[in-house]
């Protein structure tokens, strides 16, 4: 069985808030929701019982922040570049 494309399928989302309202249909999984509230109890166990200096927390707290905010940037940056070479050396009927 051959699957068939449209093109047309692409562009139907003409905002963003288009592409959020067609997103809310992906449900999270059971495993995902469990995994997730099993971090949240284990960062909240550290945080209030098991670290006892709360300027050791606040530190990491920022260390770690500041690694996201690098990675993100980073990823941003990549997917701007790569954006841009596809943009320059495509057809413009493809934009």
């Amino acid at each position: 069985m051959r699957y068939s494309f449209d093109d047309g399928e692409l562009t139907s989302e003409k905002s963003l808030w288009d592409v959020y309202k067609l997103s809310r249909r992906i449900m999270p999984g059971k495993t995902q929701v469990v995994l997730t509230f099993l971090v949240m109890i284990a960062l909240g166990l550290n945080a209030f019982f098991f670290v006892g200096d709360e300027s050791r927390l606040l530190a990491d707290v920022r260390r770690w922040s500041e690694l996201g905010l690098d990675f993100s940037i980073t990823t941003l940056g990549f997917l701007i570049a790569g954006f841009t070479i596809f943009a320059t050396l495509s057809k413009p009927g493809m934009m």
